[in-house]
């Protein structure tokens, strides 16, 4: 990427005062997330390098670019491609629209968008789905910063669903928008690893993360934790024996070829380091980990020669505190491509792809099946002693929400996320179930959230009412 030199220069800065807007990411990509996740091979999804993202942090109402706009003009807003936009003045009372690029945020230049062209604006501001509207007297146009080639189009504003829906609170912004991800907690800390955005920058462009993120939900604040040196996607996290584990996935090198490996990283929050683990034993692309009775697993299968990540048999494998080795763990055909998780009271809980929910039970060392419904590439925890599948591919609506209980084995409704999500991730931090991330199909596009939701009080309580 341009500039990678003046974005490390803005990094060791320190963290950017950001102003949350109600803002998602949509896009055109050129992922085909049909068969996401598999038969990529080395397929190239993204650029060589990655730029340094500076650090973003949640105030309320405060979103500040980090090189300030020329002088008088309107507070600049951000898309959910990382940009930043404003009108400046052009003079006679008239305004022009200005992007600061995310990949070269020193330096506000002209977009060049037919139909908003330099006018008598008056105010602009970017909705929750990715698009940016400008305001004049008599008129209102929208365009759409993944596509500026379509140029900007007069019409009504309009909220959209996520800024009327009551069950979710909006509470933080991430560094970017971002998907293939799960989650881990440690503490009052909510972690996601990698990952990648078909949505970055201005142009638009694909762009693969090599991060470890860290919510802290005392204050709602995102900040970059540690760094894996390369781009890692789909890769494991979960947190064991007091430290952040990140666990193979796919990794971009640096020409561009995409590759799963057995790599694992620790991150210690005492002291902010990251140190190797012990290598997983075979290199899966899309691992999922999870933690139960003082073991942490981790399954998933390899890609065949073809790449494919499904014809293979999953594989799963254990570590316990201490241990150097991993240990072999029953293998399975229920747990290959893509795959969503949580623990609760020593069993493993999985999302898998046309098969329904496995259940993995870590004494008998057994998995059964339920069927009923089969969502894959969810967003899902354990929440109040409960399953909880949010959004995915392959159900009746990517926003919809399943809760299943183990007691009863019965399935029922949840309250509907604020936004179609799947590839997101969700954790529980202080009885609190977040949901962050994620990418969903809106007609022909794919939309990339950087949002961070929190389901209120009164739509759990709802929930649990139904039963």
């Amino acid at each position: 990427m341009k500039r990678t030199i003046g974005l490390l220069v803005l990094f060791s800065l320190g963290s950017l005062l950001i102003q949350s807007q109600a803002v998602l990411h949509s896009s055109k990509t050129g992922i085909n997330h049909e068969e996401h996740g598999e038969n990529v091979g080395n397929r190239l999804l993204s650029a060589k390098a990655n730029p340094v993202i500076p650090v973003v942090s949640f105030f309320g109402d405060q979103l500040k670019p980090f090189t300030a706009p020329p002088a008088g003009s309107l507070a600049a807003v951000r898309d959910t491609c990382a940009n930043f936009w404003t009108l400046a003045p052009s003079g006679n009372g008239q305004r022009k629209l200005l992007v600061l690029p995310a990949q070269a945020p020193t330096a506000w230049v002209e977009p060049n968008i037919v139909g908003a062209e330099q006018g008598s604006w008056s105010a602009i501001r970017a909705d929750e789905i990715g698009f940016v509207w400008l305001t004049a007297k008599t008129r209102t146009v929208r365009f759409d910063p993944r596509k500026p080639q379509e140029g900007a189009r007069e019409m009504a504003f309009a909220p959209t669903t996520v800024a009327v829906q009551k069950d979710w609170q909006i509470v933080a912004r991430m560094p970017a928008s971002n998907h293939d991800l799960t989650a881990a907690v440690l503490g009052n800390k909510f972690y996601v690893a990698g990952g990648l955005t078909a949505e970055w920058g201005f142009p638009t462009r694909s762009f693969p993360f090599d991060e470890l993120w860290e919510l802290d939900t005392a204050r709602w604040q995102w900040r970059v934790a540690g760094r894996f040196g390369r781009g890692r996607i789909y890769c494991a996290t979960a947190n064991f024996a007091g430290k952040i584990w990140i666990i193979g996935g796919d990794v971009i090198e640096a020409d561009g070829t995409r590759h799963a490996i057995t790599t694992v990283q620790l991150y210690d929050p005492r002291t902010g380091k990251m140190t190797e683990g012990v290598p997983n034993t075979i290199a899966r692309p899309m691992p999922m980990a999870l933690a139960a009775n003082g073991r942490l697993y981790v399954m998933g299968n390899e890609r065949d020669r073809d790449g494919n990540t499904r014809r293979l048999a999953g594989q799963m494998e254990s570590i316990g505190v201490g241990e150097t080795v991993w240990r072999q763990e029953p293998a399975s055909e229920l747990i290959q491509g893509p795959l969503a998780g949580a623990t609760l009271d020593g069993k493993l809980y999985v999302a898998v792809r046309d098969r329904g929910l496995a259940i993995y039970d870590t004494a008998t060392k057994r998995w059964e099946v339920d069927a009923q419904f089969k969502p894959r590439s969810c967003q899902m925890t354990a929440y109040r002693g409960e399953i909880w599948m949010l959004g995915g591919r392959d159900t009746a609506g990517e926003d919809q929400t399943l809760i299943y209980s183990p007691k009863t084995k019965i399935w029922r409704q949840g309250p509907k996320l604020p936004r179609p999500l799947s590839w997101g991730a969700a954790e529980v931090v202080n009885g609190k179930l977040i949901v962050t991330g994620g990418a969903a199909s809106y007609g022909k596009d794919y939309l990339y959230n950087d949002l961070t939701f929190v389901l209120r009080r009164s739509a759990a309580q709802r929930s649990e009412i139904r039963q």
